[in-house]
Order: C-alpha cells, then sequence, then structure tokens
C-alpha cells in the first residue's frame, strides 16, 4: 500500500463515528424511557397509579361510573383493587384466596362476582357505592367438586342469573344467584371457552373459544348452542355495541380484532391492531373498550405495550387512527362512564424490569430480598384522555420510537 493510501485510510478512520465499546443495558435510558430485555421500549402516556399486586387480568366499571375493579390472578396476592376513578387513586382491595380472568357487576352495581379460580366457585362481594366498600358475602359452588371446572369469563342477566364459562369443562353453564345451576351446555372437545357477552335483549350469548378460533352463540334460556361463528386464534375479550348489532371480537394470537353482523352471524370487518401490518403475530390484542357513543375502538396490544385506536363508527368502514404507548404488558381497558378517560391496566406495572444479581429466589430469602422474577412486577393503571388529532399523531410516532421491528422485517416476505 502507498504512502498516500495509507495516509487516507487513517483520516477515513480518524473521521469516522466511534462505537461506544459498552452494550446498552435494559432499564432507564437517557431518553426518559425504559429498555426491556426484549428490545422493546416502555414510554407510558398519561399518568401511572402503582396497583397494589401483579397481572392484573380484567377491569370492570361499576354502573354508576365512579369504581374500577380490577382483578389480579398473579404470582403475588389474588386480589380485586377498587379504583376511585373520581379521585384517581385506589381505595382500597378485597382479598382472594385464588381467582381467574372472570369479573362481573350486577346490574345494579350491589354485587360484586369474582371467579374462584381453581377452587371452582365464584366469590360474591356485596358493595356500597357511597363508601367503595366490598363485603364478602357468599360463595356459589360450580359444578363437580371432583373435577376441575375453572371459571372463566361471566356476565350477568337482567334477571339477576350468572352466565360463565368454564374453561376446563369446556362448557357454560347459567347459575342462579343462590348458586342453583339452571342449565349447563357442553362446548365441543378442547374448545376452552374464555369470555361470555351476553346481547342487550338478554336473549343470546356469545363465547369465545381459546381452542377453536370460534364464537359460540347460545340462548340465553336454555342454553341451546344455536352456531358458531368462525373468528381469530385464540379469541379472548368480546363487546357488543350498544344496539347488540356488532360483536367486537380480539384474536389474541392473529393481531387482529373480527367485527361480527350479530344478525348475520358472521365476520364482516377484520381490523389489524399491529404496528405493521404484515408483522408476524406477537401483538396480542387481548382486550377492548368502546366508546360510550360508539364512535371509538381501543384495543390493547399486550406485547406491543401500547393501545391501538380504531374508528368504528361506520359499520363497514371502521379505520386505524393510531396508537398510543402504555405500561408493559397491557391486559385490560375501560372508557370511563363519560367516554373522557381511559384506563389501562398494565399486567407487569410501568417502569419494566430491574436486575436480581442475587439470582432467582422463589419465596422469601432470609435476611435478603425476594428476587424472583414473578414476585418482582407489581400491577399498575394508565389513565388519559382519548387523544386525537396532532397529540394522537405524536403519540404513534412515540409507539413506532419504542418498537424493535423495521418495516423490512414485516414485509412479508417469507
Amino acid at each position: 500500500m502507498s504512502a498516500l493510501a495509507i495516509t487516507v485510510a487513517a483520516l477515513l478512520l480518524a473521521a469516522a463515528p466511534q462505537q461506544d465499546p459498552r452494550p446498552t443495558l435494559p432499564g432507564p435510558q437517557a431518553d426518559g424511557t425504559t429498555l426491556l430485555p426484549n428490545g422493546w421500549r416502555l414510554a407510558p402516556h398519561g399518568a401511572q397509579v402503582p396497583l397494589p399486586s401483579d397481572l392484573p387480568v380484567r377491569s370492570a366499571l361499576h354502573p354508576g361510573g365512579r369504581w374500577l375493579a380490577i382483578q389480579h390472578a398473579g404470582y403475588r396476592k389474588h386480589q380485586v383493587t377498587l379504583f376511585d376513578t373520581q379521585t384517581g387513586a385506589v381505595a382500597g382491595t378485597v382479598p382472594l384466596t385464588r381467582t381467574w380472568s372472570g369479573l362481573a357487576w350486577s346490574p345494579d352495581g350491589g354485587t360484586l362476582y369474582a371467579s374462584g379460580g381453581v377452587d371452582d366457585l365464584v366469590r360474591v362481594f356485596g358493595f356500597d357505592a357511597a363508601t367503595g366498600a366490598a363485603t364478602a358475602r357468599s360463595t356459589l359452588p360450580i359444578g363437580d367438586a371432583t373435577q376441575l371446572d375453572l371459571p372463566a369469563g361471566m356476565c350477568v342477566h337482567a334477571g339477576g342469573d350468572l352466565l360463565i364459562a368454564l374453561q376446563r369443562r369446556h362448557a357454560v353453564a347459567r347459575v342462579h344467584p343462590d348458586g342453583t345451576e339452571v342449565w349447563r351446555t357442553a362446548l365441543p372437545a378442547n374448545s376452552f371457552p374464555y369470555e361470555c357477552a351476553l346481547h342487550p335483549d338478554g336473549e343470546t350469548v356469545f363465547v369465545s373459544l381459546w381452542g377453536s378460533a370460534a364464537v359460540a352463540v347460545l340462548g340465553a334460556g336454555d342454553g341451546a348452542l344455536r352456531t358458531t361463528i368462525a373468528a381469530g386464534p385464540h379469541p379472548s375479550e368480546m363487546l357488543l355495541d350498544e344496539d347488540g348489532d356488532r360483536l367486537f371480537v380480539s384474536n389474541a394470537n392473529e393481531n387482529t380484532v373480527s367485527v361480527v353482523d350479530t344478525a348475520l352471524g358472521k365476520v364482516t370487518e377484520t381490523l389489524s391492531t399491529a404496528l405493521y401490518p404484515m408483522a408476524p403475530p406477537g401483538s396480542t390484542p387481548n382486550a377492548l373498550a368502546l366508546s360510550p357513543d360508539g364512535e371509538f375502538l381501543v384495543v390493547a396490544n399486550a406485547d406491543n405495550n401500547n393501545c391501538a385506536v380504531f374508528e368504528v363508527e361506520h359499520p363497514g368502514k371502521s379505520r386505524s387512527l393510531g396508537f398510543v404507548p402504555v405500561g408493559f404488558y397491557p391486559t385490560s381497558v375501560r372508557f370511563s362512564a363519560d367516554g373522557a378517560s381511559l384506563f389501562v391496566a398494565n399486567g407487569k406495572g410501568s417502569l419494566g424490569s430491574r436486575a436480581n444479581p442475587d439470582g432467582p429466589a422463589p419465596g422469601k430469602k432470609a435476611g435478603g430480598p425476594d428476587d424472583y422474577t414473578g414476585s418482582m412486577f407489581a400491577g399498575s393503571l394508565s389513565t388519559f384522555a382519548l387523544p386525537d388529532g396532532e397529540a394522537l399523531a405524536q403519540l404513534t410516532a412515540r409507539a413506532y420510537a419504542c418498537c424493535p421491528l423495521r418495516p423490512a422485517a414485516c414485509s412479508g416476505a417469507r
């Protein structure tokens, strides 16, 4: 190599930006985000309210609009947290021995029902809407004590009966408030029913089937299985619009929401919830909220740490509006009664994980912290007004900046 070539090479090397040899480690970053071990970042929008336990799996707004019940079913204490939407603070907790994703208010708001999980029962609490106090009232045993039913999603008929998905028995039951089983309907084997949604007319109940990529349609009066409607894989939370004309189904294993015309009994729209429409499954849309006026649908993308926002006012013409970054693994989203606020429960909080230099240690270590991964998380609640216009555009840009995926990797090419 000539002396000139050596000199030019040296000048180019000197001018080139130098790479920082130190790796970027997960945790709080200089730009205010939190880098997660999987490459995603957290930059949650709105106020972040710490919750007293981990993995909130479901929330339910009280019919009076003031109280939000949040059900925890993770590694730490199983319980229901009662959040006061007026003060923006946790007002109290209701302990549960064991629970799973099943929570509902009675139509008059005087009773709160919570799944007892593998104990195969429903726990019943009286509720004082003036004070926010919940009092244990009774338990309703479910099914045969020698077999596992696992009560999951439930809804309450106007007459007071509970309609309950029995996830491990692959069945649906209607149960009277005194515990009497009115009817039980067997569903296809390995269907794993998860959620129940009652039509406003009180005559039809829709049940999402995790294992069948479908929604079962039953008569609420007699339990007769009328039909099943094909949906996406792992259909999870569902909701009906005010008139019951459309059923929205979150397909957690497909990055989509199916919109079902309930009169026709078929899917008429499929909404993509992913940041990149051709991205492989992994956004995990698992929860839904519809604004009281029926204009906006908000979808919790658990594994993207954001909520997708759609305008759905005109059937057949729904459109994506953008994304709002929230906390770590959102699992439930609800509008306030007046539609002015959104409440997003984050399964793993808003700050991300932290290091456990002493190694995993399930259970309390003598003289030291409990550094088991499952006990290091606490849930949180992101609260904010639904943004629009330029505010939503800026939050959408932030959601993309928090994502490690790039368009070329999500082009659909295989």
